[in-house]
């Protein structure tokens, strides 16, 4: 059997007829040794090979197909169960989930209500108490406690959930309106009691700021204005423009820049700068430094600030000036220093300390002229060869040296510097005297 099979198999293979139909790789062309009718009845032959093959396969493996064909009808009553159960599973899914999100769609629905519910009564307690806060206002006459009532009104109305709603908005008008006749009347009294030096005033006035939540702007802005008039003050003074500097200078005119009423007028300026204006501002400033004893450490902070931003006013203003005014001021650097040093003690106030820095360059140059000043007369005692000092030159130099320590002595700091240059022309003249100094013979005793 299993021979016939094989021999109908490589007959069907082996004929050059049927190979053309069994090539895969390309269409190959019908032989034309035949013609169509023998064609046709060989191809009639080769499918009747065909059929007697496929039904002696099907006699021979007829159980085997019948079991194939029991197998799939199983399998396909298999599928129809779980299709049966995948139905039930989406079925039970789809009952879980309405069991589900429609009590969570029910909470949500009652969540968003008790939201705007506690919204609601949020924005009515907030009108309500925005509101008898107002009135409380209209009522108060101290203006410590409507600051206070302004503060917590200003509070409430940065409210988001209020805008829009016009009954706040009417009582915004009106607070509004309060809130800048006590602003109005805080800074009107702050000024008058820096003026006047009152502290019950000025600590007053601090503490409406406080309780209005702007204290460090209301100083931030008084501190401005100060150091603005101290800057106008010490302009003013450096000025040489109203000092009568336009003249013109030529042949046989002295320069008002060189002159003695030049000097007299920038240190007449300078002086009332300092002693007018400079001191009356830094005294009000000062004023607010005890304000530390009412528990307001705020201002004590800005007022130490101010008197720092003082020094660093004057050494901008003193740069700027022009070069006349800065040699003016560096020949003349004790009375200078004195301003300074008078203005300290008449503030009487520990934190206001004197900077050196502030002059640094001006005092840098008067002891450089000062250091010049006193070793010129002590050299031209020695110009001439074996040249000996006289009693009168010696009390010259001696007295140019006394008047430099006499003009020092304002301040300790200064009076160091012009001793060391004292000793340095000291020291010049006996190196000088000592390289002159040849020894004069005596007679010899018997």
């Amino acid at each position: 059997m299993e021979q016939d099979e094989k021999n109908s198999v490589e007959q069907i293979e082996n004929d050059e007829f049927y190979k053309s139909f069994l090539c895969s790789q390309s269409k190959a062309a019908l032989t034309h040794s035949l013609t169509i009718t023998e064609q046709v009845k060989k191809l009639g032959e080769g499918i009747e090979l065909l059929n007697q093959e496929l039904q002696r396969q099907v006699l021979e493996k007829h159980n085997d197909l019948l079991q194939q064909a029991n197998h799939a009808t199983k399998l396909e009553a298999v599928l129809n169960t779980m299709n049966i159960h995948v139905q039930n599973l989406f079925a039970n899914a789809e009952r879980l989930k309405t069991q589900i999100t429609v009590p969570y769609n029910e909470l949500e629905k009652h969540t968003k209500v008790l939201g705007r519910l506690h919204l609601a009564s949020h924005i009515l307690r907030q009108v309500n108490r925005l509101q008898q806060l107002s009135k409380r206002l209209m009522t108060t006459n101290d203006p410590v406690q409507k600051a206070t009532i302004l503060q917590e009104l200003e509070q409430l109305a940065s409210d988001p959930e209020l805008k829009d709603i016009d009954v706040v908005t009417t009582e915004l008008r009106n607070i509004r309106t309060h809130q800048q006749k006590v602003v109005n009347l805080a800074t009107g009294s702050l000024n008058q009691g820096i003026i006047n030096e009152n502290i019950t005033q000025t600590s007053t006035a601090l503490q409406i700021f406080i309780n209005l939540g702007t204290i460090r702007s209301t100083t931030d802005k008084l501190i401005e204005q100060n150091l603005y008039e101290c800057r106008e003050s010490l302009k003013t003074a450096f000025d040489t423009s109203s000092s009568g500097t336009k003249t013109k200078g030529g042949p046989g005119r002295v320069t008002l820049t060189s002159s003695q009423g030049f000097r007299n007028k920038i240190w007449s300026e300078i002086e009332k700068a300092f002693t007018e204006d400079i001191y009356q501002i830094c005294k009000q400033v000062s004023v607010s430094t005890y304000m530390i004893k009412y528990g307001i450490r705020l201002i004590f902070i800005l007022s130490v600030k101010f008197l720092g931003e003082i020094w660093r006013t004057s050494r901008e203003e003193i740069k700027k000036s022009s070069s006349a005014v800065q040699q003016t001021l560096e020949e003349d650097y004790p009375k200078l220093l004195k301003h300074y040093y008078e203005l300290t003690k008449k503030l009487k106030y520990s934190k206001f300390n004197f900077d050196h820095n502030v002059l640094k360059n001006i005092e840098n140059s008067y002891l450089s002229t000062s250091l010049t000043r006193m070793l010129d007369p002590a050299q031209s005692v020695f110009n001439s060869e074996n040249a000996v000092p006289s009693h009168d030159q010696i009390d010259s130099l001696i007295r140019v040296m006394s008047s430099e320590l006499s003009v020092a002595l304002i301040e300790e700091n200064l009076s160091e510097q012009i001793s060391k240059n004292v000793a340095k022309c000291i020291k010049m003249f006996c190196v000088k005297r000592n390289s002159n100094w040849r020894p004069v013979p005596t007679p010899l005793k018997l």
